[in-house]
């Protein structure tokens, strides 16, 4: 209401079949300017794409957005992987170890990228953000494996293919990483 105080407003963001909603990500996914909702359900390997009409209701896509083999959507999260100024979605699959991309087409329509994103011996991503990490103007992916006490960062090539770093990230005596995010924590203009 502008005045710092919320009403709640119940919206119900479903899938026929598909439970557990484990992880909501927003973002204009159409080209219209206004915030369309994407909704991971772990308990069906579907991700849910809502897009917003513009006067508080949500038109769910007609086909769960879904990877062969790729199981327990963990987290979900958008950015421009391409280069082409429209969001397209990351997904940590914590069931089968990798982390899926769907291509925006622009209207809202998404292409599955062929093949899953996997660091050998990391296990179980829960988390997935994105941030520029060697500064080459191309967003890049970082992902927390739980079961494998670490964090693994895939670097983009600017067209939205993706190489993992050569090792994934631990601290000693840190366990069962749940989250990741980036920020410049030292001022040096960098994630």
């Amino acid at each position: 209401n502008g005045a710092g105080t919320f009403a709640a407003t119940a919206i119900a963001l479903t899938i026929a079949g598909a439970p557990t909603p484990v992880s909501v990500a927003t973002a204009d996914l159409n080209a219209d300017s206004k915030p369309d909702i994407i909704v991971a359900y772990n308990g069906s390997n579907n991700v849910g794409v809502f897009l917003n009409n513009g006067v508080g209701a949500f038109t769910s896509q007609p086909t769960p957005l879904t990877i062969p083999g790729a199981t327990g959507p963990a987290s979900v999260t958008t950015a421009d992987l391409n280069g082409d100024k429209v969001a397209d979605i990351i997904v940590a699959y914590s069931g089968s170890n990798n982390v899926g991309i769907f291509l925006n087409s622009g209207t809202g329509t998404f292409t599955a990228a062929p093949n899953p994103l996997t660091i050998s011996g990391a296990v179980a991503p829960v988390s997935v953000t994105t941030a520029d990490v060697n500064a080459d103007g191309a967003v890049d992916i970082i992902v927390a494996y739980n079961n494998s006490n670490s964090v693994g960062i895939f670097l983009n090539s600017g067209a939205g293919t993706f190489t993992p770093e050569s090792t994934t990230f631990t601290i000693s005596g840190a366990i069962a990483p749940a989250s990741v995010t980036t920020a410049d924590v030292n001022g040096n203009g960098k994630p």
